[in-house]
């Protein structure tokens, strides 16, 4: 099982709360990022890329995530507005997973997924067939190279 940590990279797991500067709303999201962003990072993506207005980060009790980035799959279609969210992130789903009683991992893997998807990427890289895979919640992934 030690394999299927060291294998996949690991991301850092947060909900952002930002306030439009069009619409006057506020939107939570939750967000992926390098391991190595700081919430002052997080903040100026945002207030760089977003055109919001305001901007706070909840970090969660589980902070670091699998990220399948292989099953991601980018938008890049028609991009010309500078300030589209695609432009700047992937959509994907949040699952969580338990191979045993002690061992429960939270997967970002791409929005064409299924929980069985999960499974079988669990049972290739571990040996361990789960305890159980639930979809979770949608999430933004932050692109590697914004388009």
């Amino acid at each position: 099982m030690k394999e299927f940590f060291e294998n996949r990279k690991r991301r850092n797991f947060c909900s952002v709360y930002f306030d439009s500067k069009h619409s006057f709303t506020s939107v939570e999201r939750r967000c992926v990022f390098p391991m190595e962003w700081t919430e002052e990072q997080i903040k100026n993506y945002f207030c760089t890329n977003m055109e919001v207005s305001k901007v706070r980060v909840k970090k969660h009790s589980i902070e670091s995530v699998i990220c399948l980035e292989e099953t991601i799959q980018s938008v890049i279609d028609k991009l010309e507005d500078r300030m589209l969210v695609e432009k700047f992130w992937d959509d994907a789903k949040i699952y969580l997973a338990e191979l045993c009683n002690e061992c429960s991992m939270v997967i970002v893997a791409g929005m064409d997924t299924v929980e069985e998807d999960i499974k079988a990427f669990i049972l290739k890289d571990s040996g361990q067939v789960p305890n159980y895979v639930d979809y979770y919640s949608d999430c933004w992934v932050k692109k590697e190279q914004p388009l």
